[in-house]
């Protein structure tokens, strides 16, 4: 994905407002994979349920070299462990991946 950034932090509210600006990422992602109307995978995380080695698998490099989506929401609700694993994921994106994080 050259064009975008593969990291995007959405800030706000409104739910329609936050959800109106992830599907507009989600397009963005979907239109940069090329011409074979491939759609990236989805994961959708709600980052106060999940544990840490959840996002670990979830932000690893896909093997397969895949395009994929990665939302994780609640990440004000995250704890000190689960905020370094996060750092790190948006530090350094694999490859494919488009990581929106929803605060």
């Amino acid at each position: 994905m050259a064009g975008m950034p593969p990291v995007h932090l959405i800030l706000g509210d409104d739910e329609f407002l936050t959800e109106r600006a992830r599907l507009h990422i989600q397009r963005a992602a979907a239109e940069e994979s090329g011409p074979t109307g491939a759609r990236p995978e989805l994961t959708k995380l709600k980052a106060s349920e999940v544990s840490e080695g959840e996002i670990l698998e979830a932000t690893s490099p896909s093997l397969f070299g895949d395009n994929r989506v990665i939302v994780i929401s609640d990440v004000e609700k995250v704890g000190k462990e689960l905020t370094q694993v996060l750092l790190t994921a948006v530090a350094d994106p694999g490859p494919g991946m488009t990581l929106v994080l929803i605060y």
